[in-house]
Order: C-alpha cells, then structure tokens, then sequence
C-alpha cells in the first residue's frame, strides 16, 4: 500500500509586534522582535506565541473548491496558516503528485478578527475615507517595492496639507528611514523614527488597504467640507475601460455618502475620485470583492503561483519542484522556503497619567495639568510589562505602562492616549 506523504507548498506567518517586543530572550533584551538573532525568533514563536487566539484565516469560496480539487490540506497555526500538498520525492526533491496548472493559481484566505480590542493595539489607521481592507501578496504590481519575506508594500509618501488626513501612527520612509506620524492631520516635523538605526522590517501600512467591499461609505473628512458635489470614476485595469461613474450634487452638504459598485465583478480597477471638482489625491489602484464586507474582515491574503514571480516570492521551483532544502545541520529534515510574513506593527499612543498624590517631574513626561502627566513621545503597546523610568537616583523611579486597551482621542491635541491612573 502506498504512503500518502503530504509536504509544505507554502506557509503564511502574521507576527503581531504587540505580543512579540520588549520580551527577554535567551537573557539579551531586545526591544523588537526582528533585532533578536534568528534562532531566538524562531525559539520565541515556538513556545510563545499563538495568534489563533486574535484572529482566524479561512479560504474564500473559490479557494475552497481549488483545494479539494487539488487534493491539498491547510490548516491554521499558532504563528498563522499552512497548506499542504501530496508529493513525489526524487532524490532530495519534491514534486506535486498530481500535475500542477501552468497558468496561474491564486489561492485566497479571508483575515477575520477575533478579538474585540485588535484595532486599538494595532498600528492601523481609523479614519481613512474609504473602509479598505488589507491586500496580502506575493505579487508585485507595478511601482510597489517588496522583500521577502514580508508581503506589505512601502508606505504611502506624505505630503502635508495632502488631500486626506493622516491617521497618528502611519508610516512614511523619509531620508531612508521608516518613520511614524505622531499626531493626527501631522506636520512635516511630526514623524519620529519606528526604530532608530535598525533596519525597515517591512510592517503592514496604509500602502497595503487594497480591497474594497463593492459597496461602501466614503467619509468627507474636515479638510473636503462643505461637499457640494462628488464624483466616482472606476476603471478596469485589465483593458483600462471605464466601468462605471457615479456624480452626485447635495443641496445639503454631506458627511458621508454611499457608493455603490454592486453591479461590478469581483476585479482590479483604477478608482479616480472628485471632491467638489478636485481630484481627491491620485486614483486608487483597489481590488472589488463582494468577500470582505464585514466588520471582522481584517483583509484578504493572495498566494499566487506564477512563473514570472521573482525566486523569494515564488511557491514553485522553475521546474515544478517545491521550495523546500535539506537542514544542513540536521539531515532528513525539511524546511520549506516559501515562508512568508504579515509583519504587523503595534499601536503607539502617548501614555497620559492621572496622579493622585505628589506628582514628579521627570523629563520623559510634561505636564497637562496639575494633575495630568503625559509622555512626550508616543510609546508602542506591547503585551509585556511595560514602564515610563523617571529621572533620578541609583534607583530611578518610574511610572507604570497602561493596563487595558481601552483608546482615547484628545480631538484638541490630535492624540490617541491611553489613560493610566496612579496613586504616588
């Protein structure tokens, strides 16, 4: 009887920063996650991290079918997702058992929160206009910038007074360096460094919301206001045609407005958009899917096999064989090579404290009020014990990081906060 020997074609990771930074390892403290050699990383994924716990991958309907008609298996892991395929072994290679299409393949998976708090302690930008959802790939269109073995894009380029506002915590490469912005509606000088002197670890950004639910709600925020009219244009990508325009004038100046591409297929287009006569920043190169309506839909993650990949973001060898090498340090072991990472940054807030009792005067810290303290400078959330070292002493003292996820808008200040209570 045969042995059915199944094999990794690919695996998905979503590395969340929230849960990974500022731990210990092997006793050198890091603050990232990424500055760890890599076999702590991979000793830290294995005994610490279970993402399955915030969040789920399922495939999309389409997906589904490809998968039982191909025979494979995938399955979710405490690091993310994992698909598996029946193979040959010549020599030291695998091969698909069953013949593999040479057109492309697409393999999709819908990304669904599970926990209430995700967005408060992930770096992800709240008041976009439009509702997109993240778009995961190991395709790269045209003009966009990826290492492997992360799938997120560079981020957007900033432009201040730009035509929408930026969320506090978006990312911008200025000068070379990945910087976050530390207020809402930022100025050029307000961007700090995500990590000072240490490389680009590729996180998720604004550059990576692609997908658009077919019909949604566009947002006018303060910058457009008063709306006398809007214009939507959608254009196909595939033969740049036009699809569909939709022009509305108000009577009545809006604050939002529904946009309908219901009657669309599910497909890549240009969306050119018009506020009161202006082009609203340069078109959208977005994907229409009728998949990822829904408040728990975090985003869409697409693997593709395709020839013209180049060789880190391929799932196949040129001739078909599975990216998978021998450990050289331990023989009969596999490791696949088609590993690709979700890189998700946590949110930076400014740490804003209610003192009852003598308040201290310390230079991370300025004050609100007599007895309001708040950080100078956003700090990231992160899962492990955190604290604010105050000056002074052999022993400094120090003031304690938040103990929820609760999120507050200072509307005046253009901050998100957490609110941290103390008794001194």
């Amino acid at each position: 009887m045969r042995n059915i020997v199944f094999r990794r074609l690919f695996e998905l990771r979503v590395l969340h920063a929230y849960f990974l930074d500022n731990r210990k390892w092997s006793g050198k403290p890091q603050e990232r996650f990424y500055d760890h050699p890599v076999e702590d990383q991979a000793s830290l994924l294995t005994e610490k991290y279970d993402i399955q716990k915030d969040l789920y991958l399922q495939p999309t309907r389409q997906t589904a079918q490809l998968i039982d008609a191909m025979r494979l298996r995938w399955r979710m892991l405490p690091t993310g997702l994992v698909v598996g395929i029946e193979v040959n072994k010549i020599g030291n290679r695998f091969f698909p058992r069953f013949p593999i299409s040479t057109d492309k393949l697409t393999f999709s998976f819908l990304i669904k929160v599970r926990n209430a708090y995700w967005y408060n302690f992930t770096n992800h930008a709240l008041n976009l206009p439009w509702p997109a959802k993240y778009h995961f790939t190991n395709q790269i269109a045209s003009g966009e910038v990826k290492s492997a073995p992360s799938l997120s894009n560079n981020p957007p380029g900033f432009v201040a007074n730009s035509h929408r506002t930026w969320d506090m915590g978006e990312l911008r490469i200025q000068n070379n360096q990945l910087q976050y912005a530390t207020k809402i509606n930022p100025t050029d000088s307000d961007f700090e460094p995500v990590n000072a002197g240490k490389p680009n670890y590729r996180w998720a950004n604004t550059s990576d919301r692609r997908v658009l639910p077919k019909n949604f709600e566009f947002v006018f925020d303060e910058k457009s206001k008063p709306v006398d009219n809007v214009t939507f244009r959608l254009v196909r990508m595939s033969d740049n045609v036009e699809q569909k325009v939709i022009n509305q004038t108000f009577s009545t100046p809006p604050d939002t407005f529904q946009v309908n591409f219901s009657d669309q297929p599910n497909d890549w287009y240009q969306l050119e958009t018009q506020v009161n006569g202006e082009d609203f920043g340069p078109s959208q190169r977005i994907l229409l899917s009728d998949e990822v309506a829904g408040s728990d839909v975090f985003g869409l993650v697409e693997m593709v096999h395709d020839a013209g990949l180049p060789d880190e973001f391929k799932l196949f060898e040129d001739d078909g064989a599975l990216r998978i090498a021998e450990d050289p340090l331990q023989p009969n072991r596999w490791r696949p090579q088609a590993v690709f990472d979700i890189r998700l940054l946590s949110r930076p807030t400014y740490w804003r404290y209610q003192i009852k009792g003598k308040v201290p005067s310390a230079t991370p810290v300025q004050s609100l009020g007599a007895k309001t303290l708040q950080t100078r400078l956003p700090r990231y959330l992160t899962q492990s014990t955190q604290r604010v070292v105050l000056d002074g002493g052999a022993t400094p003292p120090f003031l304690p990081g938040p103990d929820n996820l609760n999120l507050h808008f200072d509307r005046n200040r253009r901050e998100y906060f957490s609110e941290i209570f103390v008794s001194l």
